[in-house]
C-alpha cells in the first residue's frame, strides 16, 4: 500500500529537535536516511540540492517504514519542502533516489516535533447510504459483515456510488480503521469534510447527493495531528494546527483510478 503526500512551503517549528544531513551520492544515485523518530513524529523538512543535472530526471524521496512506501515528492529542483506524520510505526527511513543524477549533494534539515491525533470520535448512527444502512443490520447477526463488507468495496472500488431516485447520486467516501478521524480534501462540501464513524464498526464514511457527471479528485487524511508547542502567536498556531493535516493526506486505497501521481478520482 502506497500512500502520497503533498510537499509544500514551511513555516518554522517551535521547540523541536532539529537534525541537519549532508553527503552525496557519490555515483550510487540512492542514499537511505535513518529516522530517529524518538525525537518527535511529526516532521518538518527541507532539503537542498546541488550538482543537479536539469536535462536528466529528478530526484524521488520517499519515506520507508513497516513495509509503507510514501512518496513525499518527485521532482526536478534545487530544493524542497515535505511534511510526514508517523504515529504509530516502529521504525522510518527516508529513501532518496536520483539514478540519473547519481552524483549530487543533499543538506537535508527535519525539525521533528510531538503531536497528538486531532479531535474526537464522530460518530454517525443514521447513514444516508442504502448500503451502510443494511450493513448496520448485518453486523446484528452475522460476525462476518465487515468482512464481507470490505471485500465487497475492494471489489467494486470506492467512493460508494448509489441511485438516489432523482437526477444526481449518491456518493460516500469510505476509510477502514482509522482510530479518532478522517478528513476528505477535494470532497463536494466545502472545506475539509470530517468523516463520521458508524458504530460498532471501522468504517468511517461521507456521504454528498452530487450530479450524475460530477467529476473530482480528492485524498483522505486519517488521524490528522495536532502539533505541540505551537507559536504563541494565535493566527500563525491555528494556521500551522490547519497545513498539519496535509502531512497525513493519502490516496483512497480502494479507489483505482489514480489521475497523477498526488490525486485519485472518480
Amino acid at each position: 500500500m502506497k500512500r502520497t503526500f503533498f510537499a509544500l512551503f514551511m513555516l518554522p517549528a517551535f521547540s523541536v529537535a532539529k537534525t541537519d544531513n549532508q553527503a552525496c551520492l557519490n555515483g550510487r544515485g540512492i542514499a537511505d536516511i535513518p529516522l530517529d523518530l524518538s525525537k518527535g513524529r511529526y516532521i518538518e523538512g527541507n532539503i537542498r540540492f546541488s550538482g543537479v543535472d536539469f536535462a536528466r530526471k529528478g530526484m524521488t524521496l520517499n519515506a520507508v517504514s513497516d513495509g509503507l512506501e510514501c512518496m513525499l515528492f518527485h521532482n526536478q529542483t534545487n530544493e524542497q519542502q515535505f511534511l510526514l506524520w508517523l504515529p504509530s510505526e516502529k521504525w522510518a527511513d527516508l529513501s532518496l533516489k536520483a539514478e540519473e543524477n547519481p552524483r549530487i549533494c543533499y543538506a537535508l534539515t527535519l525539525k521533528q516535533s510531538k503531536a497528538t491525533i486531532d479531535g474526537v470520535i464522530r460518530e454517525n448512527t443514521a447513514p444516508q447510504s442504502p448500503r451502510l444502512q443494511a450493513l448496520q443490520q448485518d453486523l446484528k447477526h452475522d460476525k462476518q459483515a465487515l468482512e464481507k463488507f470490505w471485500q465487497e468495496m475492494a471489489g467494486k472500488g470506492t467512493p460508494l456510488v448509489e441511485g438516489t431516485g432523482s437526477s444526481g447520486r449518491l456518493l460516500t467516501f469510505l476509510y477502514r480503521g482509522a482510530q479518532k478521524n478522517v478528513r476528505v480534501l477535494g470532497a463536494p462540501g466545502n472545506g475539509h469534510e470530517w468523516m463520521e464513524k458508524l458504530p460498532d464498526s471501522d468504517v468511517w464514511y461521507k456521504s454528498f447527493t452530487v450530479p450524475n457527471d460530477l467529476r473530482l479528485s480528492y485524498q483522505l487524511a486519517p488521524d490528522v495531528p495536532s502539533p505541540e508547542n505551537l507559536d504563541s502567536n494565535e493566527k500563525e498556531a491555528q494556521y500551522r494546527k490547519r497545513r498539519a493535516l496535509l502531512a497525513g493526506l493519502q490516496p483512497d486505497p480502494f479507489n483505482p483510478h489514480r489521475l497523477v501521481e498526488t490525486l485519485w478520482w472518480i
